[in-house]
Parts: structure tokens; C-alpha cells; sequence
């Protein structure tokens, strides 16, 4: 945490350098969605190099397949878990049907 609030102080000075100032706007970002996050439910965040100033601005950006093979396995499940749930209704709202099958009805009439 206070790794990105440097970020955000170095970029906001004077003489900041574009590199610095995508880096902090990046940073912003995290927080922005760490503080969205409601109690119990998993982080989404932006998949980021260790040190945003660790990529260098020249390098084209990754194939988002490339970004997703270097997630853990259970971050991965966590997200799908939480994504999954969330379209999913309460189960207050959600109404149970019991099976009913339909009536038998007897023919009228003789048997043979």
C-alpha cells in the first residue's frame, strides 16, 4: 500500500516524467478498486508488472492470454467464483417449485 501511495507522490511533483505519471495513474487504479471492493468479496485488480516502472514504455502490451496464464490458479477460481455469484439472485428472492406430477386419470368403462 504504501509502495503505490510513493508512486502517486513521485508522479504528482514537479518534473514527474510521463513514465512516473502512468505509473501513478496506475496505482490510482489499484486503490480505486481495492476501496470499490465490498467486505467478503475478492479483489479484481488490474493485472500489473511487479513495479509498474518495470515495463518499459516501448514494449507492446501483452496478449491478454499471456496475462492470464500468469495468474495463480486460485486467483483465477476466486474471480470466476465471485463473477458467477454475482449473477446469481439471493436465495430469499429465488422461489422453490416442488415436482407435482400431473393427476391419473382412469378410463371410464369397462374392462374386457
Amino acid at each position: 500500500m504504501t509502495d503505490l501511495i510513493e508512486t502517486i507522490r513521485v508522479a504528482t511533483a514537479d518534473g514527474a516524467t510521463p513514465d512516473q505519471k502512468r505509473a501513478a495513474a496506475a496505482a490510482c487504479r489499484t486503490l480505486l478498486t481495492s476501496l470499490e471492493t465490498r467486505p467478503g468479496e475478492t479483489l479484481g485488480l488490474p493485472i500489473l508488472p511487479a513495479h509498474p516502472m518495470a515495463t518499459p514504455p516501448a514494449q507492446a502490451a501483452p496478449s491478454p492470454l499471456a496475462l492470464l496464464a500468469q495468474l495463480d490458479v486460485d486467483q483465477v477460481l476466486d474471480l470466476v467464483i465471485a463473477k458467477l455469484r454475482a449473477r446469481v439472485p439471493d436465495a430469499a428472492t429465488v422461489t422453490t417449485r416442488r415436482y407435482a406430477p400431473p393427476p391419473l386419470v382412469l378410463p371410464k368403462g369397462g374392462g374386457a
